[in-house]
């Protein structure tokens, strides 16, 4: 988005956003990182059906 900004000389700001978690659970876990990684070797993430 930045590079189409620049492309087509428009301005921007940057502004803060705060990021408010409800519950404890912030993110993937290891168990997560594995079943992402079992599936992209195996295919199933990039096939269509």
């Amino acid at each position: 988005m930045i590079i189409k900004v620049k492309k087509n000389k428009l301005t921007y700001t940057q502004i803060f956003i705060e990021t408010i978690y409800l519950d404890k659970y912030k993110g993937t876990t290891i168990l997560d990182g594995v079943k992402i990684m079992m599936h992209l070797l195996t295919g199933k993430l990039l096939k269509r059906e």
